[in-house]
């Protein structure tokens, strides 16, 4: 995902940082709670990509 500004990256990774319960999916396509370090990679692509 590419943001048009930083504004919007850091918008995004701190909805995910305040969410009370992130979903991800395995490889068979299966929903489950995102690990901590899940959700710190999620957090670390928005950031990075909105830079």
């Amino acid at each position: 995902m590419e943001y048009e500004n930083v504004k919007e990256a850091l918008k995004d990774a701190i909805e995910i940082a305040e969410s009370k319960e992130v979903i991800t999916w395995d490889i068979d396509t299966n929903s489950r709670p995102a690990t901590t370090e899940e959700v710190q990679e999620m957090i670390r692509e928005r950031l990075y990509t909105g830079a």
